[in-house]
């Protein structure tokens, strides 16, 4: 059988003109690249980083939302199904990558950051559509310490989104904005005054709650 096998691989090797020593680089390089995909998927290094309990939660959990691995001088850099760096530990702390406003998103070790932000941000690109459609959840809803908390619902309506608002801020979770507040079109349906967007019927929520834009953390925080 392994004779016949053999055979097979050298006639097509002839027909399509590749050489035998040919055919074995192309066998060894596809083993290689099956082996480095697992390596991804069996990191053995991850209990000696030191990783804090809440860090460590959070990496496991994204490894069971299909996320790979690897590292590279004591960084964790993880990926998704399309091969692109998504997040990536380093010393000890959680960042996702975000390459809208704000850009990326570091989760602090013993607090939630809930994402506000529109899902189709059509003046810098983005929103919250790369997480909710994204390959891989990277995110859930409510408390995730050292993750992400964002609303997404199937059977949505503003009365949960407020909710969701007010418990957020009630419960201390770092509000990080992926669309500027401060821009009113991301505020008014038509970028000027009247009906307004989601978005901006949150920013009036957390408003009433006290809390006001800091431009340079991207976030709002309570007065």
């Amino acid at each position: 059988m392994k004779k016949n096998l053999l055979f097979v691989t050298l006639l097509i090797g002839v027909l399509f003109g590749c050489s035998k020593s040919e055919l074995a680089e192309t066998s060894n390089l596809n083993a290689e690249k099956s082996l480095a995909k697992t390596a991804k998927l069996n990191l053995n290094q991850v209990n000696s980083l030191g990783l804090s309990p809440n860090v460590q939660s959070q990496y496991q959990s994204l490894l069971s939302e299909g996320l790979t691995s690897d590292t590279i001088n004591g960084r964790i850099n993880m990926y998704n199904d399309l091969d692109s760096l998504v997040a990536f530990i380093a010393n000890s702390k959680l960042t996702f990558i975000y390459h809208g406003f704000g850009g990326n998103i570091d989760a602090p070790e013993n607090n939630t950051v809930a994402i506000f932000g529109r899902f189709n941000d059509m003046i810098h690109g983005y929103g919250t559509k790369v997480f909710v459609q994204g390959p891989n959840k990277l995110y859930g809803t409510g408390v995730n310490l050292s993750g992400l908390n964002i609303l997404n619902l199937s059977d949505w309506t503003w009365e949960a989104n407020k909710n969701w608002v007010i418990e957020t801020a009630n419960r201390g979770d770092v509000i990080r904005f992926i669309s500027d507040p401060a821009d009113l079109r991301n505020i008014y349906r038509n970028g000027v005054n009247g009906e307004k967007t989601t978005t901006g019927m949150e920013v009036a929520v957390l408003d009433s709650l006290g809390f006001e834009w800091n431009s340079s953390l991207h976030q709002f925080v309570k007065n």
